[in-house]
């Protein structure tokens, strides 16, 4: 990957952006199937969905990146979606309310990175979730750009081994 005449931050933009095509591609035909099975009329708040879903698309290529920067075999990169990813998406509030849970589970809750992910898109879609509008796009946001200077610090240090 480093013999190409790119740039280390050319290849790093390149696959956040094929991922964040790849997530387009695979969002869009989610909705196609989900939106009438689930009746879904439409986005309530359209800025709120199209700026939180940018960012979690960017959240999510990264993730992508760091993974596959980080792993030394393909096995390694499913590890860590089993043992990492698979499990903040299951305790991140899909398929329940915050305010359902006690207090202590409820902070808890509020501490998973995929809760933020996931209120961001409840909110466009919905129109409400469990936290507000602004203070989800923030949190998606401030958790892309962490996630993009771990993956700028990564590549830009030279350390891959291609």
């Amino acid at each position: 990957m480093f013999a190409s005449p790119l740039r280390w931050w050319e290849i790093n933009a390149a696959l956040v952006t094929g991922g964040m095509v790849r997530g387009i591609i695979v969002g869009a035909g989610f909705m196609a199937i989900a939106a009438p099975l689930a009746h879904i009329g439409g986005v309530v708040r359209p800025f709120v969905f199209g700026f939180g879903t940018l960012g979690v698309l960017v959240v999510a290529a990264q993730i992508g990146v760091i993974a596959g920067s980080l792993a030394k075999s393909l096995d390694q990169v499913y590890s860590m979606e089993s043992i990492i990813v698979l499990p903040l998406g299951v305790l991140g509030g899909v398929f329940y309310s915050i305010q359902q849970l006690p207090p202590p589970w409820g902070v808890a809750t509020a501490l998973n990175p995929v809760f933020w992910l996931v209120q961001v898109e409840r909110i466009g879609l919905l129109g409400h979730g469990d936290v507000s509008a602004a203070s989800a796009l923030i949190a998606v946001w401030v958790l892309a750009l962490a996630l993009s200077v771990w993956s700028a610090v990564i590549f830009g240090s030279g350390r891959l081994k291609a």
